[in-house]
């Protein structure tokens, strides 16, 4: 093999972890901003009670929960990222 071919070979293989790398972050991103979504939809239909029960059962920490007339906001906390979401409270 020539001294080409290991380099390229080397090159290949860092390429294709970093993308598995990558891939691995972006998936567990989405869950956590799915996690959130889920969370703040609870809030506004459920309460703050049901939503912090439904974040444990998720493994999350909800952070901070706010509200205002017609939306509610939720910023939760998982495996050293951090999500924000709203959802629009039921009239």
């Amino acid at each position: 093999m020539s001294l080409l071919s290991i380099v390229w070979l080397v090159v290949t293989i860092a390429g294709v972890a970093s993308i598995a790398r990558a891939t691995v972050v972006v998936q567990q991103r989405a869950e956590i901003q799915t996690h959130a979504d889920s969370i703040a939809l609870a809030a506004a239909n459920y309460g703050d009670t049901i939503a912090r029960e439904f974040a444990d059962s998720l493994n999350v920490e909800v952070v901070s929960v706010l509200r205002d007339t017609t939306t509610v906001t939720v910023r939760i906390r998982a495996n050293q990222q951090s999500a924000v979401a709203s959802a629009f409270q039921p009239m």
